[in-house]
């Protein structure tokens, strides 16, 4: 399951996809909540569909999942940290 799989031996990206969702969301969500965890995790999905279907090289699917989810995260953080902070506007 975890062995380096060329790009050209790839013929179930959405079975590879299937298997690591459940982690990849609860990476997600266990640190950005329902809502946005599932934001991020469908970035990261999208993310890992994109390398899976290109000529790179993984060596770990699961490893790679993990590292996306963990990314967007972050990602989130960031976004989060530059969002306005809401001001009381009473007259």
């Amino acid at each position: 399951r975890d062995v380096l799989i060329p790009a050209r031996d790839r013929t179930d990206t959405a079975a590879r996809l299937r298997e690591v969702e459940p982690m990849v969301r609860a990476i997600c969500r266990g640190r950005l909540g329902e809502v946005d965890g599932d934001d991020a995790a469908q970035r990261a999905l999208l993310g890992i569909w994109r390398a899976l279907e290109s000529d790179r090289e993984i060596e770990s699917v699961w490893g790679y999942a993990a590292a996306t989810a963990r990314y967007e995260v972050l990602n989130s953080y960031q976004d989060f940290a530059r969002r306005p902070t809401p001001t009381d506007v009473t007259e």
